[in-house]
């Protein structure tokens, strides 16, 4: 399958997944204002509310947190990886615009969510909670506006320590309030600081794409991706009823050209990997891509339009 086809099938399944997240949390809304009808119901069975709460903790309060989750106007989509597995280069594939650096050096522990509109502004947001507005012009190029942001989230960048960069663009891929969060490289989830952050939007997620370095597997070793399972396991025993849904995962073997003498024996051990420890893993979650050849093809063909 060709990169190209491979982007297609992407942005499809990316489509669906953003359709079925719309109706199933309407469907929820419903499940939740029944519930709370129902207590309004049983206010005179004190003893009958007091067992539903030994039963399924402070249910009454819950429910409200997570209705209001559900009706948040923001969509995101969570893009991560291990460390130099090529996600700013993928995101750019993805919506068409070489706006996010790429570089071999790791950027920093910056969160950029990239959002629809018909301006083009970068906000940045410092590690103290102010704002930076930075507007550019309609013919501004994505070359002018990477540069901006490379100033942000680079190790080389002339600005350390910024907490979140959003970038507002005309992306009409990015239908309704959809928004794609790319977190910081994963080098190890045992760090804090990577963690939270990651786990500030990933319980919302509509997806999460998850890209493997095809050429080194090790992002897919249980102290890096797994561990999402277990901050999961702790929200579930804190209460929390807003989980992350792991069949809204996709998986992508980038610098899938580095493995081209023993791709077999790659995805068969890629594949084992999933099914031992990702739920219900399905292979029709797993993709192959080289985002260098994709690129490249995609500068030929646009070289070309314009002779």
């Amino acid at each position: 399958m060709s990169g190209q086809q491979t982007m297609q099938q992407g942005h499809s399944v990316v489509r669906n997944i953003l359709d079925f997240d719309l109706q199933r949390k309407h469907k929820l809304v419903e499940i939740y204002d029944d519930i709370l009808r129902l207590v309004g119901d049983l206010r005179g069975e004190q003893h009958l509310l007091e067992e539903l709460t030994t039963e399924f903790g402070d249910f009454q309060n819950e429910i409200p947190n997570s209705k209001a989750i559900l009706l948040e106007a923001e969509c995101p989509i969570v893009i991560a990886g291990e460390t130099s597995a090529g996600k700013s280069g993928f995101i750019n594939l993805l919506i068409g615009s070489d706006i996010l650096p790429v570089s071999t050096l790791a950027c920093t522990s910056t969160i950029i969510k990239i959002h629809n509109t018909k301006d083009r502004k970068i906000i940045v947001t410092n590690a103290n909670g102010g704002k930076t507005q930075i507007e550019f012009k309609t013919d501004d190029d994505s070359g002018t506006i990477q540069k901006e942001v490379k100033k942000y989230v680079s190790l080389k960048g002339e600005v350390l320590n910024c907490r979140c960069v959003d970038i507002y663009l005309p992306l009409p891929m990015l239908k309704g309030n959809t928004v794609i969060v790319d977190t910081p490289g994963i080098g190890s989830l045992d760090h804090p600081e990577l963690t939270a952050r990651l786990f500030e939007f990933l319980p919302r997620a509509v997806a999460f794409i998850y890209i493997i370095n095809a050429s080194h597997a090790g992002g897919l070793e249980k102290d890096r991706l797994l561990a999402i399972f277990e901050e999961q396991r702790k929200w579930k025993q804190s209460g929390k009823l807003i989980e992350f849904d792991a069949s809204r995962t996709i998986f992508v073997c980038n610098k899938w050209d580095a493995v081209e003498d023993e791709e077999d024996d790659v995805w068969d051990y890629i594949r084992k990997k999933l099914k031992e420890h990702w739920p219900n893993f399905r292979e029709t979650q797993l993709f192959k891509l080289s985002v260098k050849k994709v690129s490249k093809f995609k500068n030929f063909v646009t070289e070309k339009g314009q002779q």
